[in-house]
């Protein structure tokens, strides 16, 4: 559903409602109140969906990165890793808390953070696309 909505752009009245949505759904406790949750690769990729049409929706992003780091960080995939790539790669002005998290990563094979020049690379070959 989320993938459908891409075309219909950031302003949309569908897509609010559906950045809306996961924004509560990812910020629920998922013990209490049943939700099911998103497997590390569903986060980044949601990630990389939502950074095209709610780039200013910091709050959407800050729940993806608390789930991504919590216990589900370990269990990134490789394409996991080229979905986070592709979210915030060429987007370096999005910030939000547990960005440089998410950044190492994707950069990492075992997502332990790398050191801050890895981060700086990843942002400034982005812009030169």
């Amino acid at each position: 559903l989320t993938q459908g909505i891409m075309p219909l752009g950031p302003g949309h009245n569908v897509t609010a409602r559906l950045v809306d949505f996961w924004t509560r759904h990812l910020a629920a406790n998922v013990e209490k109140e049943g939700v099911q949750e998103l497997s590390a690769d569903e986060l980044a990729d949601l990630a990389r969906l939502l950074v095209i049409v709610a780039p200013g929706q910091v709050s959407v992003f800050e729940a993806i990165s608390l789930r991504l780091t919590g216990s589900v960080a370990y269990k990134l995939s490789t394409a996991g890793r080229a979905s986070l790539k592709a979210a915030f790669a060429r987007d370096c002005v999005l910030d939000f808390p547990g960005r440089a998290q998410m950044i190492a990563m994707a950069l990492d094979n075992d997502s332990r953070p790398r050191s801050r020049d890895a981060k700086l690379r990843l942002c400034s070959r982005s812009r030169s696309r």
